[in-house]
């Protein structure tokens, strides 16, 4: 079996679609330079599952202290790692 990074939680979203259509999937990603890269293969994930237009990723740097506002407006809060790798 090959080696992925997470992409688990996108694929799962692509399943349900059709029965939740008001959902949006918002990535908080740290800006440094490798996660460049990881973004734009995670959209282009987004774009091949349909549902890149539900994805929407924020890079800018967020306080510490804004952090519990961000997750507490979530219904549903998934911290995936893409260091940690599946097998």
């Amino acid at each position: 079996m090959g080696v992925e990074r997470c992409p688990g939680v996108m694929q799962a979203l692509a399943l349900i679609d059709a029965e939740a259509p008001d959902w949006r999937y918002v990535c908080k990603v740290w800006p440094q330079p490798r996660t460049v890269q990881q973004n734009l293969i995670d959209l282009k994930l987004a774009a091949d599952l349909g549902i890149d237009k539900k994805v929407i990723y924020s890079t800018n740097m967020v306080s510490q202290n804004f952090m519990p506002y961000l997750i507490a407006a979530c219904d549903i809060y998934a911290a995936p790692s893409r260091l940690e790798v599946l097998e």
